[in-house]
Order: C-alpha cells, then structure tokens, then sequence
C-alpha cells in the first residue's frame, strides 16, 4: 500500500533526524554504540506509558498509520494534533506530503476548519 509505505518512510526519517546521529558516522567500537545508545530519547511505549489513561484509549483507536504518522511530526505539532478531531487525524495521516503542508499552515494559522472547531 503507498500510504503504508510513505508513512514508515516518514517515521524511519523521523527516528533518523530525532537521533542526533550523524549518517555517514560509523562507530568501531561497542562502547561507542552504548553510549549513544543510553541518551537515546525514551521509546514510544516509555512516552505513551507515561500518558493519562484517557490519553492512551484515544491514541489506540486511532489506525495505525494515523499512530505512525503522530511520531513524525515536531512536539509542536504534536500538541496541535491532539486538538484536532480524530477524522481530522485520520484524514491527515493519509495525505500527500504537500497535502500535509498546507494542512499545517491553515492549522497552525489558525484556519479553524482543519481543526474541527466548525463542527
């Protein structure tokens, strides 16, 4: 499935540019890999675990990929997304990038109707 695929690109560039790893660098030695390994951001599960249960039962109804496409976007956009309404999510997660674009500009202008306030 496109959308599918699109999105573990978005989340696999998203762990990349979040790891503070450079890509070229290589370590030679383990110690090197564990040390970077242990500033290492917590894991999703360690964040959604720390979440209010109401937080979590939302999250879980959401598809997969609305769930996959939540983790690529800044903290910022993180906020924003939880105030959106979850049609407004799934339908989100589902664009094309440039799609998503515009979507965050009338979003974070305050567009109103990206953010279900109209309905």
């Amino acid at each position: 499935m496109r959308t599918t695929t699109r999105t573990a690109l978005f989340a696999s560039l998203a762990v990349v540019a979040v790891s503070g790893a450079p890509l070229a660098a290589s370590s030679t030695t383990g110690e090197v890999m564990e040390q970077s390994t242990a500033k290492a951001a917590p894991s999703k599960k360690d964040v959604i675990a720390s979440w209010p249960a109401e937080k979590q039962t939302a999250y879980a109804k959401w598809p997969t990929a609305t769930q996959d496409y939540y983790w690529t976007l800044s903290l910022k956009r993180q906020k924003m997304f939880w105030g959106l309404a979850d049609s407004d999510k799934v339908t989100l997660s589902g664009m094309s990038a440039d799609e998503q674009a515009k979507a965050w500009a009338k979003i974070e202008g305050g567009g109103g109707a990206a953010q279900g306030s109209d309905r």
